[in-house]
């Protein structure tokens, strides 16, 4: 047996208080140890570095996320887009919704923000696109383009689904039979 394991069995089944010196080599051996499976993973900040550094493990810095580039696109001329976003923070959890209309010129023509209470991320997405319905109808706007981040939502709206949750079937219902009779594009946007 070496120093090291020596102190490991004293302290593990000898019930025995390691010194300073014998925790430190503990904890230095262990992470040694951990070190040779396989490299650490720090996410890109200059504390992880410093603490990787200082016991001598090797980093690797994390993989740089796919990036998206994201613009706004005008819709067909008379049409009114609405970008959509609802968040929840938890599931459940505080929850609200927003909106915005553009004209084809990308003019502002209205906006809509809306606290939910505690819902779920799904709820509040439905809400978001029943409050922006409601404004569409207020305003008889004929041609409508939703561009949302949820996908699930977009399937909903392109499919004419009527599968939601029944506490919002009667809302929901009545938003589908106003786009079925007029000019409606759904489409994604990346979050």
């Amino acid at each position: 047996m070496d120093y090291v394991e020596i102190v490991e069995w004293g302290v593990v089944f000898e019930d025995k208080i390691p010194n300073k010196h014998d925790a430190l080599v503990l904890i230095w051996n262990n992470i040694r140890e951990a070190d040779r499976i396989d490299y650490s993973t720090m996410n890109n900040s200059l504390t992880d570095l410093l603490i990787l550094k200082t016991f001598k493990i090797h980093s690797r810095v994390s993989r740089a996320p796919k990036i998206i580039e994201i613009k706004w696109k005008r819709p067909n001329t008379w049409w009114i887009k609405v970008n959509m976003d609802e968040a929840a923070n938890g599931s459940p959890g505080i929850a609200g919704c927003g909106g915005i209309f553009r004209t084809y010129r990308g003019f502002y023509k209205g906006c809509f923000a809306k606290p939910l209470g505690v819902l779920y991320a799904f709820e509040v997405e439905l809400w978001g696109v029943i409050t922006a319905v409601k404004y569409v109808i207020k305003f008889h706007w004929t041609h409508l383009w939703f561009e949302c981040n949820a996908i699930y939502m977009v399937d909903l709206l392109q499919n004419k689904s009527t599968n939601v949750l029944w506490k919002f079937l009667t809302r929901w219902v009545r938003a589908m039979n106003y786009l079925q009779e007029n000019t409606y594009y759904v489409s994604h946007v990346f979050r």
